[in-house]
């Protein structure tokens, strides 16, 4: 996802950044206005508009690229967490002292396919909100 996000930013970079200046000089053009109120509300709105493209451009990407190294950590952890049970219920199936009732397996493999397509699901809605062409 880094690739793509420096693409992103290689290409994009400065067709928001003119279309975002253009419209803040437009709107601190106002500062030329004599009515007090009009002057106040175009510095206010140019001031917005620059520090609203910096935070989306130089926040957002970072916390894409957290959101995913995470996501693919939970990910991970899940799926040790499934294995790890499902190694449980197999030693305790093999134990002669430990008996696991044959209704409880289809429940416990039940739970680790939904945490699976659960992982599934999640990865493919954050890959296409990183990259909506897929």
């Amino acid at each position: 996802p880094t690739h793509r996000l420096r693409y992103l930013h290689s290409q994009a970079s400065l067709s928001t950044a003119a279309t975002t200046f253009t419209t803040a000089t437009s709107f601190l053009a106002n500062l030329a206005s004599v009515l007090r109120p009009l002057r106040e509300f175009g510095f206010v709105m140019g001031i917005t508009m620059v520090l609203a493209w910096l935070i989306v451009f130089l926040t957002f990407p970072p916390l894409l690229v957290i959101s995913e190294k995470f996501h693919r950590d939970m990910k991970a952890a899940l799926l040790r967490y499934s294995a790890g049970k499902e190694a449980a219920v197999a030693a305790a199936a093999s134990s002669s002292d430990i008996k696991v009732l044959d209704s409880e397996k289809p429940k416990l493999k039940r739970q680790t396919t939904n945490a699976q397509a659960l992982t599934m699901r999640s990865t493919r809605k954050v890959a296409l909100l990183i990259d909506p062409e897929k």
